[in-house]
């Protein structure tokens, strides 16, 4: 391997942003016939780009679509299938579409796809995550020309241009209406996410062609040879799903296979010592949490407290934060390959304030403050994790529950597969469990809406709020924020609503900030993203 860095050294490297880059355009297009092999930590759920908005499909749905906007690297939004756009009043948005776009199925790329795409937004039927909130600021779609469209907005609303980086674009039937407010669009025949399953539907604009689709086997795309944007070196890419820590490792030592994702934090060092593989790092903007229930004393993983809930009582909330030794997990679980975190904000997205205070490790005061609450005795509680989701997220709830030991909390620790364990917590079946959040759409109002606004997901809000934390000042401050077209202002206002959150109310536990780390077949570079996906659009070659 390239690189002697130690695991501290990396670590530095990952905090500070740095990023190696191994060769040139040039070099790699002297390849012939290229084929990446990528071992995912979590499979993709669909081939639908509407039907499940989850951090694990976007990255490789992004290979096959695209969204008028583009969310780069670096959470910084870009031109995508629209080329500009312009606000001509408050609530209009001009957006002009690129007049030299193919549909893999070669059909040429319109206003009446824009339309079609975000018309069936609403009208995905059993999404377990629907795209709803990124559409949800829109009241009119307006058709100028073929490359000419224009949004109204039911108020003004900065993030327009940010929110339709996730809305990706299809084709649509020719027999579609144009009306984005026609009252017959309750008739149309909307594609269904079974049409997208069999292939039938699956056509974008990317980089990238689908091939084959089989769920829990393999996903192959194949390179598309018009893409605007000009074609790539790679000829296909083949997903597997690998969600076990030590196979993805093993598949990579093997050389199954050329990349790996979410690199556990246990197996960096022996991948370090292998000269055929390189790590490549990247700081990101997920953060990793533990949320409390504070809906009502009905909780259902507390015992030992007569029917109460103690999280009800701020003081118990801040003594789990006071006596859980953040930077010992952050150096010890996660050998140091992550960020301690204050807020749900890192300090590098639009809307972070060092108004927050910072509650450090002082387990005198956690055993002070639950005395005041009358919890000195403790009780018995079961915090949950996801099995395979997060990286050493069942090793750092395991840490958690010992630390947290130490103020007479009996702690279980109980963990379930993704594929049951969010649906579980959307049920609100949980006391206290690790969730994750991230701002990914470069700007503090998508951990806000999702994660501290009152629970209203039939407006879009609290989607991720499944403590059911609820502070009417804080989701007042939140919705200002998103119709106040001053940037100073939006920032004052998200602010106030996460010192409310943190500071006031003391929320949730923040852990850290996730670090991304792929394992690749040395030779093979591209720019880690700082929503941890895996997105191979623009990827650099040197073996």
């Amino acid at each position: 391997m390239r690189t002697n860095a130690t695991i501290a050294s990396v670590a530095i490297l990952l905090i500070s942003g740095v990023i190696l880059v191994a060769c040139t355009q040039t070099e790699a297009q002297e390849q012939a016939s290229i084929e990446l092999r990528v071992g995912l930590s979590a499979e993709p759920t669909t081939v639908d780009p509407h039907y499940h908005d989850a951090g694990f499909n976007k990255p490789f749905l992004m290979h096959i679509y695209e969204g008028l906007t583009f969310m780069n690297a670096k959470l910084q939004v870009e031109p995508g299938l629209a080329d500009a756009w312009e606000l001509l009043d408050e609530t209009t948005w001009r957006f002009n579409l690129r007049k030299d776009v193919l549909f893999h199925d070669g059909s040429e790329f319109t206003a009446t796809d824009v339309v079609y795409s975000i018309g069936r937004i609403p009208n995905v039927l059993n999404s377990p995550s629907p795209f709803t909130p990124s559409t949800r600021s829109i009241a009119d779609i307006q058709v100028v020309d073929d490359y000419t469209v224009d949004f109204i907005t039911k108020t003004p609303y900065p993030l327009l241009p940010n929110d339709l980086t996730t809305v990706m674009m299809i084709s649509a039937p020719d027999d579609v209406m144009i009306d984005f407010k026609n009252e017959q669009n309750d008739e149309v025949q909307w594609l269904t996410n079974e049409d997208f399953t069999n292939g039938t539907a699956a056509i974008g604009t990317g980089p990238f062609a689908l091939e084959k689709y089989e769920p829990g086997n393999e996903i192959v795309l194949t390179r598309f040879d018009r893409y605007w944007g000009g074609a790539g070196d790679i000829d296909k890419l083949h997903f597997y799903p690998m969600s076990d820590n030590a196979a993805r490792t093993s598949a990579l030592l093997s050389g199954q296979v050329d990349i790996i994702e979410n690199v556990p934090s246990n197996d960096i060092e022996r991948l370090m010592e292998n000269e055929s593989i390189d790590i490549l790092t990247g700081p990101s903007s997920v953060i990793i949490f533990f949320a409390f229930d504070q809906h009502d004393d009905n909780t259902p993983k507390i015992t030992g407290t007569d029917g109460k809930n103690p999280f009800l009582d701020k003081r118990v909330r801040e003594a789990f934060n006071y006596a859980v030794n953040v930077d010992a997990i952050v150096s010890e679980t996660k050998r140091g390959i992550a960020e301690p975190a204050i807020s749900l904000v890192p300090q590098t997205v639009f809307g972070y304030t060092d108004e927050v205070k910072n509650i450090g490790y002082d387990l005198e005061k956690a055993k002070e403050l639950m005395q005041a609450a009358g919890w000195e005795d403790g009780f018995q509680l079961t915090i949950n994790a996801p099995s395979d989701r997060y990286t050493d997220g069942v090793e750092v709830a395991q840490v958690v529950a010992q630390m947290l030991s130490q103020i007479n909390v009996d702690v279980t620790v109980e963990t379930f597969p993704r594929s049951i364990y969010f649906s579980k917590a959307s049920n609100f079946e949980y006391s206290m469990y690790m969730g994750a959040a991230a701002a990914d759409n470069g700007d503090a109002s998508q951990p806000l809406r999702g994660v501290v606004h009152t629970r209203q997901t039939d407006r879009g809000y609290g989607g991720g709020n499944r403590g059911r934390y609820s502070n009417a000042t804080a989701d007042e401050y939140i919705e200002a924020a998103e119709q106040q077209m001053d940037l100073d202002k939006r920032k004052e206002l998200y602010g106030k609503a996460l010192e409310i959150f943190h500071n006031q109310d003391v929320g949730l536990m923040p852990l850290y900030f996730q670090v991304g780390v792929w394992g690749v077949k040395t030779g093979i570079t591209f720019e880690p993203r700082m929503d941890q996906g895996t997105v191979l659009r623009d990827v650099a070659i040197d073996y």
